[in-house]
């Protein structure tokens, strides 16, 4: 009976740390999505923002939403830089609603 309930918190914990990776990579995949963010975040894995941020940052070490925006910054200067984009024609691609939010964000972003 004990070695049950310890595989269940076993697997309790694997679990947990596994919707993390699946998280990420979830976020990767759909960066450029506007509705990209802890609210859409949650619904799609059924978890309180509590939780969600909490198991990011355990695994990953850094804030959630430092994560998606620094990607997204990546992604943004990729397209100014090698296609020689300008800001305006930058900002909805990279999934930001809009332009002075991405400049705030991007006059952040230090590579």
């Amino acid at each position: 009976m004990h070695m049950s309930m310890m595989l269940k918190h076993y697997d309790k914990l694997l679990d947990n740390f596994w919707i993390a990776f699946d998280i990420r990579d979830y976020i990767l995949e759909n960066l450029t999505d506007e509705e990209l963010g802890i609210e859409m975040l949650c619904r799609k894995f059924n978890l309180s923002k509590r939780v969600l941020r909490y198991q990011f940052s355990h695994n990953f070490g850094e804030n959630i939403l430092t994560f998606i925006n620094n990607k997204r910054m990546i992604l943004a200067d990729g397209l100014m830089r090698n296609d020689n984009l300008t800001i305006t024609d930058v900002y909805m691609r990279v999934g930001y609603k809009d332009e002075s939010t991405f400049r705030y964000h991007f006059n952040r972003y230090k590579p």
